[in-house]
Order: C-alpha cells, then sequence, then structure tokens
C-alpha cells in the first residue's frame, strides 16, 4: 500500500546548455501553487508534490505526471493548473484538454 494516495511529479529540470527548461519557465511556482491547494484542500498527507529531474516530455512544454493513475499533462502553466487539480487530484478523472497520450 502506497503511503500517499497521489503522487504529483513536477518537470523542474535544469539545463545548461542554452535551451529553454522547465525549472525556468514556472517549475517551482507550479510546485508551490500545487502545494497550496493541497493544504487548501486539507489534503496534506494524502497527495504528496514533488520536484522531478526530466520527465522526457519536453516536447510538450511543462510537464507533470499524477500517479498512481500515470496521467501526464502537457503545457502546464499556473493558469491552467486549478483544472487539473480539480479533475485529477479531486475527482479523479483525466482533464483531456492537457493530457499527454503516448
Amino acid at each position: 500500500m502506497s503511503r500517499f494516495k497521489k503522487h504529483v511529479f513536477v518537470c523542474t529540470n535544469e539545463r545548461k546548455d542554452g535551451r529553454s527548461f522547465c525549472g525556468e519557465n514556472e517549475g517551482i511556482d507550479i510546485i508551490n501553487s500545487l502545494k497550496k491547494l493541497v493544504r487548501e484542500h486539507h489534503l496534506s498527507g494524502q497527495v504528496r508534490i514533488n520536484r522531478a529531474g526530466c520527465l522526457d516530455a519536453c516536447s510538450y512544454g511543462h510537464a507533470l505526471v499524477i500517479y498512481p493513475q500515470a496521467i501526464w499533462y502537457g503545457h502546464v502553466d499556473k493558469s491552467n493548473l486549478i483544472n487539473i487539480f480539480e479533475h485529477s487530484i479531486l475527482d479523479n478523472k483525466i482533464y483531456k484538454p492537457l493530457q499527454i497520450n503516448f
């Protein structure tokens, strides 16, 4: 049995070769916003938000993945984060407009 009901990994990868990377593109802000939502909904201890290195989904913009469902999202930013949270964290559904299908 898992310690958490949901585990969210947000790409905060950093690159040193001049290419754009999630760490500079709102990665930390997304993590902080998700952690705030978890606290506001009294889900601490049930939902864990973590930094991740490269999720190898760079072509989809800023990415995150939610386990145990393995729901992948791309083009994530603070403006659409609430949709992901409400659909996938609160309602156990997929927010299709941002879903990545590999």
